[in-house]
C-alpha cells in the first residue's frame, strides 16, 4: 500500500500469527506486522530483524538514521524522524558489525566469516568487498578523516585498509586474543583496542606498530575520537561485582564526553558519568530488552540512545533528557549560600542580611566519583544504583531459590523494638559529596566575615527546602532516557501473540522484554 511503513524483507514469507476484525493483522516470521484491507492491500506497520543474533549497530553522523545488521543476513537503514526501516539489502553471509563513515556517504559491514564490505549508504550497493581473515569480525572503525579503516577480527588481528586504494597498510598484531573493540584517536594516528583476555593495547596508525609508552593514567588526557571499548581505569566504575569482561559489552561516550551508556549480558542499559573512576560507580539503569545489550550508540547530537538486543532482535530508541545547565541550581529553589548573603554596614556595627535568591554554583561531585563504602546518597541524586546492596550480592545464587530480601516478620520486629524502648543508634559515614560541602562551607566562613554558625544555618535551611521538593530532577548531569520506539516483533519462537484490542484499531504484541500497544493509524 502506498501509506507502508516498510518492506517485506521475504517473498513469500511464513505467517506466525494473525487477528481478523473489518480487517486482517499478520505476524510474519521475518519479523514484520502487516494490515491486510479487503481490497487486498497489504501495509506493513511494525518491522524488525527475523531470527538470529543481532551485534551490528551505528547511528549516521549527519542525521537521525541508523544502520543494523544481524545472522538474518540483512543491512537495514532505519529513520528515527519516521519510526520506519527506509531500506535494506539481504545477503549471502552471516552479518556481525557495521560503521558509518564520518561523511555518512558509505557503510562497513563485517561479517561472520572474516571479510568486510563498504556499501554505498544511499542505496546499499557494494562498493568493495575484501577477504583477509577467516574468523568473524568483531568491530571496525573509519579514522576521523575517513582515510583509514580499522578491522578487528577473532583472529586476534586489527587490520588497517587506505580506503582510497583499497590495499591493506598496517596490522595491529600483538594481542593474544580475540578483539573486542576497536577506537581511534581525534588526529587519526593512534588506535585502542580491547582484546578477550582483558588487553587494552595501544598501536600507531596505520602501520600498526605496538606503542608501549602510553600510561594508563594518561588515556583520561588524551582526545578520543570515540570511545566503546570496556576497559581502563576510566571504566573500572561499569563493572558488577562477580563479572567477567565479556559480561559487559558495549559501551558509547557521548560527543560532549560527560556520560557514558553500556550495555550488558544482563538485558541493562546503564548511564555512567564519565570517567567511571572506582569500583561499583554508581549509574541509571533501564530495562526493556529480554536478552543481552550487544550494542549501544549515540545519535550525532547526544539526544537519542539506541541499544539492540543479542536473542531479541530488537532496536529500543530511547529518548535522552538531558540537565544542560548542571553548574546552576535554579533560582526559585530560593538556596541561601555565600553567594547572596551580604554584610551592610549600620554606623559602627555590621549587620548580616540576607539578600534576595539568586542562581548560585552548588558544590560539584567530581566526575565519575564511586563511593565504594557508602550508599547514603544515591537516592537523592537520582541514581538506581545502592553500592551496598551490590557489592553484598552473590550474583552465583539461583533466583527465586535463594531470594535477595530475607522474609522476616516486620510486624515482630517493630514491636520487640519498642517493647524494649532502647534508642537505636547506627553509625553512618558521611558521603564525598557532604564532606565536600561542608569544607566549601568553612572555607566559605574563613574567607569571608560572616560567622560558620549563621553559613551552616543559612546550607540547613536550603537542605531542607531541597528536600521538600519532591518534584525537582537531580542536580548531576545525566537525567533520565524515556523508551520513545521499538523496531522489532517477536515471531521467530512464537504463535499466535498479535492481538487487535476492543476499539478495532490498537494491536497489542510482544518486542523484547516488553508489551506494546500500538495504534495502526498512528
Amino acid at each position: 500500500a502506498p501509506d507502508s511503513r516498510g518492506t517485506l524483507t521475504e517473498d513469500p514469507t511464513a505467517v506466525r500469527a494473525v487477528s481478523l476484525t473489518r480487517r486482517i493483522i499478520v505476524g510474519t516470521r521475518g519479523g514484520e506486522i502487516c494490515e491486510i484491507e479487503k481490497d487486498g492491500r497489504i501495509r506493513v506497520v511494525i518491522q524488525g530483524h527475523a531470527e538470529g543474533e543481532m551485534w551490528g549497530l551505528s547511528t549516521n553522523p549527519k542525521k537521525y538514521e541508523l544502520c543494523t545488521v544481524s545472522d538474518d543476513k540483512t543491512v537495514r537503514v532505519w529513520s528515527l524522524e519516521d519510526r520506519r526501516m527506509i531500506r535494506f539489502k539481504s545477503f549471502q553471509d552471516l552479518l556481525r558489525t557495521c560503521e558509518y563513515s564520518q561523511n555518512g556517504k558509505y557503510i562497513a559491514v563485517g561479517t561472520k566469516t572474516g571479510h568486510f564490505m563498504i556499501l554505498n549508504e544511499a542505496d546499499l550497493t557494494v562498493v568493495v568487498t575484501v577477504e583477509h581473515r577467516n574468523q568473524e569480525v568483531s568491530d571496525i572503525k573509519f579514522s576521523p578523516d575517513d582515510r583509514h579503516l580499522a578491522v578487528g577480527t577473532h583472529d586476534n588481528f586489527v587490520d588497517i585498509y587506505n580506503v582510497e586504494t583499497q590495499k591493506r597498510v598496517g596490522i595491529c598484531k600483538a594481542n593474544s586474543s580475540y578483539i573486542t573493540h576497536v577506537d581511534w584517536d581525534a588526529k587519526g594516528k593512534l588506535i585502542m583496542t580491547n582484546s578477550g583476555a582483558k588487553e587494552q593495547l595501544f598501536y600507531e596508525a596505520p602501520r600498526g606498530t605496538r606503542i608501549t609508552s602510553i600510561k594508563t593514567t594518561d588515556i583520561e588526557k588524551m582526545d578520543w575520537f570515540t570511545w566503546t571499548g570496556v576497559l581502563g581505569l576510566v571504566c573500572e566504575g561499569i563493572w558488577p561485582p562477580a563479572t567477567d569482561v565479556t559480561d559487559v559489552n558495549s559501551t558509547d561516550l557521548t560527543k560532549d564526553k560527560q556520560i557514558l551508556a553500556t550495555g550488558d549480558d544482563f538485558g541493562l542499559v546503564k548511564l555512567f558519568e564519565f570517567p567511571v573512576k572506582g569500583k561499583f560507580a554508581k549509574f541509571k539503569r533501564y530495562t526493556g530488552h529480554s536478552a543481552h545489550v550487544t550494542r549501544v550508540r549515540w545519535t550525532y547530537d547526544n539526544s537519542y540512545l539506541i541499544s539492540i538486543g543479542g536473542r531479541d532482535v530488537a532496536t529500543l530508541v530511547w529518548k535522552h533528557e538531558r540537565n544542560t545547565d548542571a553548574e546552576t541550581v535554579p533560582a526559585s529553589q530560593g538556596k541561601i549560600t555565600v553567594a547572596n548573603v551580604r554584610t551592610t554596614p549600620t554606623n559602627s556595627k555590621t549587620t548580616t542580611t540576607a539578600a534576595a535568591p539568586t542562581a548560585v554554583a552548588p558544590v560539584r561531585q567530581e566526575k565519575g566519583e564511586s563511593d565504594d563504602s557508602d550508599n547514603t546518597d544515591s537516592e537523592e541524586e537520582g541514581y538506581d544504583s545502592d553500592v551496598q546492596h551490590d557489592r553484598s550480592m552473590d550474583y552465583n545464587a539461583r533466583i527465586l531459590i535463594d531470594p535477595v530480601r530475607p522474609k522476616t516478620d516486620k510486624q515482630a520486629a517493630i514491636r520487640s523494638s519498642t517493647a524494649t524502648n532502647k534508642p537505636i543508634r547506627v553509625k553512618v559515614k558521611p558521603s564525598q559529596r557532604k564532606i565536600n560541602e561542608d569544607v566549601a562551607l568553612v572555607k566559605a566562613a574563613l574567607k569571608s566575615s560572616i560567622g560558620l554558625g549563621l553559613l551552616n544555618a543559612a546550607h540547613g535551611n536550603s537542605t531542607t527546602n531541597e528536600a521538600l521538593n519532591h518534584d525537582q530532577k537531580p542536580r548531576g548531569r545525566i537525567i533520565d532516557l524515556e523508551l520513545d520506539h521499538i523496531h522489532g516483533y517477536r515471531s521467530f519462537d512464537c504463535r499466535d501473540n498479535l492481538f487487535y484490542l476492543a476499539d478495532n484499531e490498537s494491536i497489542v504484541y510482544p518486542a523484547a522484554g516488553t508489551c506494546v500497544v500500538h495504534h495502526v493509524s498512528r
